[in-house]
């Protein structure tokens, strides 16, 4: 039978209502998973601006993939560790032209924050 005919979660066997309500958990825990990236990236000295850059990633990729059905197709197009993978290999062939680009983008992120902040207010 269908998990819509028996209200019964195809994965877990809970009730659908029950397993709805954990839809998160997943995305923290990879969030914290990816942390250990971030941590052996720290150990090969890379500049504060690399490693915050690597820190925007995984806050984006934990917060949009909590969002219930929408964060499932989030997940499909944003992976956080290809990124950090990405931008750490970056800083190690190039490492003052990706501090660069990173202290750029990391003040294009603030500047968008803080526009976004006035436009609520």
């Amino acid at each position: 039978m269908s998990c819509a005919a028996t209200g019964r979660c195809r994965d877990c066997g809970t009730r659908r209502s029950d397993c709805r309500s954990s839809d998160g958990i997943g995305d923290i825990a990879g969030g914290l998973l990816a942390g250990y990236g971030l941590v052996l990236a720290a150990r090969l000295r890379a500049p504060v601006p690399i490693l915050m850059r690597m820190l925007s990633n995984i806050a984006i990729d934990t917060i949009g993939g909590v969002i219930p059905l929408l964060g499932d197709l989030f997940d499909t197009q944003f992976r956080a560790n290809t990124r950090n993978l990405a931008l750490l290999e970056r800083w190690l062939d190039d490492p003052h032209g990706s501090r660069r680009q990173s202290v750029l983008v990391l003040l294009g992120v603030a500047v968008a924050f803080c526009a976004l902040l006035t436009l609520t207010v």
